[in-house]
C-alpha cells in the first residue's frame, strides 16, 4: 500500500541561511564577503558569523540591533551547498536544556572568551545549536523556537566566500 506524501521527495536541497543586521553591515558583507573573525567575541559559540534557520529570529535581531546603533535592520539570506556545508568540522547541539552538560559547558567555555575551540582540541568550523536566552551560576535557560548557526575560522570563511557553493544575498 503506498501513500502520498505531503512533502516533496528529498533531493538534498540547499540549505537557507538568515542572519539579522544593519544595512550598513549588509553593505559590507556584500562588498568584502562573510569574515567570521569581525564577530563579537564570549558569544554562545565564541566568535564568528552567526545564522539561524528562522526567518523571524534574523529579523528580531536585525531590528534589535538597529535599534540600538540608530541604523536601518537588514537581513542577510545564506544558501549554502550541503554537501560542502558537510566538508566542515562541525559541532551540533540537539538539545539546550539544564541537563544538557555539554551545551552549557560549551557556552560556559566560549562565553568567558575561550573561543570554539576547547583545549584538547581544533577549531570548530561550524556549531549548530539553540539560543541561550539566560545563561548564569543559577538560571540556564535557551530561547524556544531559535536556533543558530555559527560559521568560525577561514575554513567557514572560504566556503561562504565560494560562489560555487554559497550564494549571499540581502533581502531588505
Amino acid at each position: 500500500m503506498s501513500t502520498t506524501s505531503p512533502w516533496p521527495q528529498w533531493d538534498n536541497p540547499k540549505i537557507e541561511l538568515f542572519h539579522g543586521t544593519t544595512h550598513e553591515a549588509a553593505a559590507a558583507i556584500m562588498r568584502d564577503g562573510v569574515n567570521p573573525s569581525l564577530g563579537r567575541p564570549n558569544t554562545d559559540f565564541g566568535r564568528g558569523f552567526y545564522t539561524t534557520t528562522w526567518l523571524h529570529q534574523s529579523q528580531e535581531w536585525a531590528d534589535q540591533k538597529a535599534t540600538a546603533l540608530r541604523k536601518q535592520p537588514a537581513i542577510v539570506k545564506v544558501t549554502l551547498d550541503r554537501l560542502e556545508l558537510r566538508s566542515l568540522r562541525s559541532l551540533a547541539f540537539v538539545r539546550g536544556s539544564f541537563d544538557a552538560h555539554d551545551f552549557w559547558s560549551f557556552v560556559d567555555h566560549c562565553r568567558n572568551g575561550g573561543g570554539s575551540a576547547p583545549l584538547t582540541h581544533q577549531y570548530y568550523d561550524v556549531v549548530y545549536g539553540p539560543v541561550a536566552a539566560q545563561w548564569g551560576p543559577d538560571s540556564y535557560e535557551i530561547h524556544p523556537e531559535m536556533d543558530q548557526i555559527g560559521f568560525h575560522g577561514t575554513s567557514a570563511q572560504k566556503l561562504l566566500g565560494n560562489s560555487s557553493f554559497c550564494t549571499v544575498e540581502v533581502m531588505k
